[in-house]
C-alpha cells in the first residue's frame, strides 16, 4: 500500500529533498510551505503522516484541528525542541535533516 505523506516546510530545498527521498520509496508526498491556508488538503488527501516544522505556527494550528485518528504526526526542528511537543506527536526529526536514509526513517514512523 502506498503511504501518503503531507509535509509542511518553509524551506524549498528541504521540501524537495523529502519529496525525492519518499518518492524513491514509492510514497505519495504532498508538500506545502505553510499550513494556515492548506488545511483543506489534509481533509482531501487523508494522509497517513503529517510532518510539520516546529519553527512555524504549525504545532499550534494542529492542536486546533481535528484530523483522522489514524494520521501520525511528526515534527521537525532544532534538537531540544522535542521536549515541547504535544502528546499526539509521535516522532521528531532533528534539524539539520540529513538526507542519508531519510525515507526509511520517515516511513518507519508510519508502519
Amino acid at each position: 500500500m502506498v503511504k501518503k505523506v503531507f509535509y509542511v516546510e518553509k524551506e524549498k530545498f528541504l521540501r524537495s529533498m523529502m519529496e525525492l527521498a519518499l518518492r524513491a520509496k514509492k510514497a505519495e508526498i504532498y508538500t506545502v510551505e505553510t499550513l494556515c491556508e492548506n488545511f483543506y488538503l489534509i481533509d482531501d488527501l487523508k494522509p497517513d503522516l503529517i510532518i510539520f516544522d516546529l519553527d512555524q505556527n504549525s504545532a499550534d494550528l494542529l492542536k486546533l484541528y481535528e484530523y483522522s485518528k489514524q494520521t501520525r504526526l511528526v515534527a521537525t526542528g532544532p534538537a531540544g525542541y522535542e521536549d515541547s511537543l504535544d502528546s499526539r506527536v509521535k516522532g521528531f526529526l532533528p534539524k539539520p535533516i540529513i538526507a542519508h536514509n531519510l525515507a526509511e526513517r520517515v516511513l518507519s514512523l508510519i508502519e
